[in-house]
């Protein structure tokens, strides 16, 4: 405000000092070289003319100079908000980056937004991010925007041209102003072909281990003022930051498939030990685990749910170790008492397993495998579909062993006998939809192999 209004008084004083020149310098004239009353007002009519003449040119030229310089400012402060609105997008869009990264470890989103992003901010065409893990020695693509994926895994793992390796082994990012400079690479020329000319490799590491590579492409050539190189930084931190997370989950999982694989291997030695104890050496439990998981697999089943139940199918009998070994390997018929005593052992199973956390959801097979369709299992007596999927195909593969292996009180039985003892029993025993899969199991090649083995 202030300044407009000395702008004001400037413009306000220059027109009341040359006005009042102007009449003293106008008037002194007129007195001095006019007597003729007629002259004298000819005179002062052309000089009120005059007078206009002057103060417009002065208001032109102060006017003029004036719009100039708000022009000017105007020009400036839509420069300056321009610049502003880039740099709050870029801040805004590095924020995104950041809550991606915070909000999820090792997202593939997470590296399709900041791809998107460097695309977009960086004014460039095309981007690809290529992780390549501490004894590996091929990239593993993450992202790419604007390009082929499959033309940038070819060239970044070209053997002899890889420009993606070479930045990673000069630690430093290899700028290459025309793509068709150096060797040649049957992936590169497919680059060249889609239009690219510019490419540069920024090497991806952290605490002095490399992590992977940020390429960059361009169709049209670019000289990268300060600030785009300091976008560039910022957004190197950030993927930087995205593969550290990615690094540590992935070490994570390792471990953690380490310690699975260990966990398994001593379930498979424990069921193995009982076996020897209860069925010599025919290994039972791992035969009837096969079948299991072939029956489970043909219904649909996968993931983590066919890992619990192959856990569950290998422990089935591990409630047994509580049971005497006069009734456990008696070579007759157990008695009333003996038999209300044998089928305590899915009791002792889910005792045992259900103080192990990782083996809670395995505890379907062991505790459920001896419970019927229609309720008159034990040891809770529950009805149809109450009993749990992975304990009702448990339990149709342990009786066909069952009644195909000889046991110490009968021989076993031929296999169409086994077979059509199944089959009576869907609906009573068995649930009938597990009978179907079973049967249609044993009409393949692979199914009937199986069942065979014993």
């Amino acid at each position: 405000m202030k300044v407009h209004l000395k702008e004001a008084l400037r413009i306000s004083g220059i027109y009341a000092g040359v006005s009042a020149l102007w009449i003293f310098l106008s008037d002194g004239l007129v007195t001095t070289f006019a007597r003729d009353p007629e002259v004298i007002t000819a005179i002062s009519m052309y000089k009120g003319w005059g007078f206009v003449l002057l103060t417009s040119i002065m208001l032109f030229f102060l006017l003029k100079n004036r719009l100039e310089a708000l022009a000017a400012a105007s020009q400036e402060n839509a420069r300056l908000l321009s610049e502003t609105q880039r740099q709050l997008a870029s801040i805004q869009a590095l924020h995104s980056i950041d809550t991606a990264i915070i909000e999820s470890i090792a997202d593939q989103g997470v590296f399709d937004l900041t791809l998107d992003t460097i695309v977009q901010q960086l004014k460039i065409d095309a981007a690809s991010l290529l992780y390549r893990g501490p004894k590996e020695s091929n990239f593993e693509l993450l992202s790419a925007r604007g390009v082929s994926t499959a033309t940038i895994v070819a060239m970044a793992n070209c053997k002899e041209n890889s420009l993606a390796r070479r930045a990673l082994e000069v630690g430093k990012p290899y700028i290459m102003g025309r793509l068709d400079e150096g060797s040649s690479c049957e992936a590169r020329d497919r680059l060249l072909a889609e239009g690219m000319e510019v490419y540069c490799a920024v090497p991806l590491a952290s605490k002095g281990e490399a992590l992977g590579v940020m390429e960059l492409f361009s169709r049209r050539p670019f000289d990268p003022a300060a600030e785009w190189n300091e976008y560039l930084a910022m957004f190197v931190g950030q993927v930087t930051i995205a593969f550290n997370n990615m690094e540590m989950v992935r070490k994570l999982e390792r471990s953690n498939e380490g310690l699975v694989k260990a966990y398994d291997a001593t379930i498979e030695t424990l069921s193995f030990a009982l076996d020897l104890k209860d069925h010599g050496t025919n290994w039972h439990s791992k035969r009837v685990t096969d079948l299991t998981m072939l029956l489970a697999r043909s219904m649909g089943i996968a993931g983590d749910r066919l890992s619990q139940i192959w856990r569950g199918a290998m422990l089935h009998d591990i409630g047994k170790i509580g049971i005497p070994d006069s009734i456990l390997l008696k070579p007759g018929a157990l008695n009333n008492e003996e038999m209300a005593a044998m089928r305590k052992h899915t009791v002792y199973a889910y005792q045992m397993l259900s103080r192990i956390d990782y083996l809670a959801q395995a505890l379907d097979i062991p505790y459920a495998h001896h419970e019927k369709w229609d309720g008159s299992g034990y040891p809770r007596g529950l009805r149809g579909e109450d009993i749990p999927l992975a304990a009702r195909i448990f339990a149709v593969i342990d009786v066909y062993d069952a009644l195909t292996s000889d046991r110490p009180y009968r021989p076993a039985w031929a296999t169409d006998k086994a077979l059509a003892e199944i089959k009576s029993q869907a609906g009573r025993h068995f649930d009938p939809a597990v009978v179907d899969a079973f049967f249609a199991l044993l009409a393949t090649e692979e199914g009937m192999d199986m069942a065979s083995r014993g």
